[in-house]
């Protein structure tokens, strides 16, 4: 599958999503439904991570959509959204889907330049937010 979920961490509190090859839109609605399953299987606060091996391709056309139809069936339990990019169209997405969703929008998605500082932008939110998970 070019879209692959799953736990990212032992607690089971980061969902990961990684892309391969190419993926289309229906790709990604199969992988948004996995992510919602996955979410939904804890009471506890799942953030998001999502990324790709370089070269990967996606559908351009509609990726704002894309993302608005994964807000529009999150869980109430979803937290942060951080995508994996130092790339200037990866940062214009999120610019539109925050104009688009409202400026409340901006502390729910990141970008981090790799799937570590992904992690470790996650951790520091947590703990800013007191979301820190002691185990």
């Amino acid at each position: 599958m070019p879209l692959t979920v799953g736990w990212d961490d032992p607690e089971r509190s980061i969902i990961l999503v990684w892309g391969d090859d190419s993926w289309t839109s229906d790709d990604w609605h199969a992988a948004l439904e996995q992510m919602v399953v996955l979410a939904r299987s804890t009471a506890r606060p799942v953030d998001f991570i999502y990324g790709s091996t370089p070269g990967t391709v996606f559908p351009r056309q509609g990726s704002v959509s894309l993302f608005q139809s994964a807000l529009g069936v999150m869980p109430e339990n979803s937290g942060i959204h951080v995508i994996v990019s130092d790339k200037a169209f990866a940062r214009a997405i999120m610019t539109m889907v925050i104009k688009a969703e409202g400026e409340n929008m901006r502390s729910s998605f990141h970008l981090a330049p790799s799937l570590a500082e992904a992690r470790a932008l996650i951790r520091r939110h947590r703990l800013e937010s007191g979301r820190a998970y002691l185990q």
